[in-house]
């Protein structure tokens, strides 16, 4: 099976990645912003071009099976003030990405969030009426939407609250409490914003069987517990060994932030039990496994 990874010098990109080359026996392509990698070679690509996905494609004879789209900008003040780029990184990559699969009969597995939802009256299943509150939000129930009625047999994954080791990229939540508190800086954290942590091998592992079990529509895959900001960085303190006295809690409408979140948000993961026997790791092993990780690479 020739399969694609887009955001591919992501965290989750990274991750899926290394996880399919474990798991899997399958021919696999990595695309970033600007560059496609494939069979040893690397060519030059305009992710939103459909027309340049051709003539990478072309040019290397490759006909990917499945498209992953882990591609994303994240950032959600940032896509809050820069609606343009947002969109483009979030919406019309989805619709170049479903362009291209129709055109070689591949399947796609579209990332998604929970941030398709309000956070009213979280926990939500994969039944709930999104209703975003955020441009983030938005952009990313559109690349929904694109992938539900594009015609092509497409995966939608929600998740939410990704963590893990990075390796030098840019950090997650946890990582970014690891790393405060490590130098022993103070930091406020939000006690009134709750979801599932999930780890992004788990993740990724979910990504692998959903292509394998052939599923599509949308499935929810998250951790198990769900919990404050707050209890996740208390987590992080005690799985690291860090001094949590430097954690200073706060609500969100203390610490001020340019776009609203959904604040009881979290997914419910039944689906994905059933379908693909999702077994999540518990927070304090993910930790463990994120920690053992962070030793062993910096030995």
């Amino acid at each position: 099976m020739n399969v694609i990874v887009t955001g591919a010098k992501g965290q989750l990109g990274q991750t899926l990645l290394r996880v399919l080359r474990r798991e899997t026996d399958w021919a696999l392509s990595a695309m970033t912003r600007s560059h496609f990698f494939t069979l040893g070679t690397m060519s030059s690509i305009n992710p939103l071009s459909k027309a340049s996905w051709r003539e990478a494609l072309a040019t290397t004879g490759w006909h990917p099976d499945v498209i992953i789209n882990a591609a994303a900008m994240t950032n959600v003040n940032h896509c809050e003030t820069h609606r343009e780029e947002a969109w483009q990184s979030n919406a019309q990559l989805a619709e170049t990405v479903t362009q291209v699969a129709r055109i070689f009969d591949a399947r796609v597995v579209q990332i998604s969030t929970d941030y398709v939802f309000d956070g009213v009256a979280g926990p939500y299943t994969e039944e709930h009426k999104p209703n975003p509150i955020n441009y983030y939000g938005r952009t990313k129930l559109a690349a929904e939407n694109i992938c539900a009625h594009s015609g092509v047999h497409a995966a939608i994954v929600r998740t939410m609250w990704l963590y893990g080791y990075t390796d030098g990229l840019k950090m997650n939540f946890p990582e970014w409490v690891r790393d405060r508190l490590s130098n022993e800086t103070h930091i406020d954290v939000i006690n009134d914003e709750f979801g599932n942590p999930t780890l992004m091998e788990d993740l990724a592992y979910a990504v692998f069987q959903i292509i394998e079990k052939n599923i599509s529509g949308i499935i929810n895959v998250a951790g198990t517990e769900r919990m404050s900001r707050l209890e996740l960085a208390m987590a992080v303190a005690e799985a690291f060994e860090l001094d949590s006295t430097f954690i200073h809690s706060v609500t969100a409408d203390e610490l001020g932030r340019t776009a609203p979140r959904p604040m009881r948000s979290g997914l419910i993961t039944l689906k994905a039990k059933s379908l693909i026997g999702l077994q999540a790791r518990s927070l304090k092993d993910g930790l463990m496994m994120t920690r053992t990780a962070r030793n062993r690479n910096m030995l």
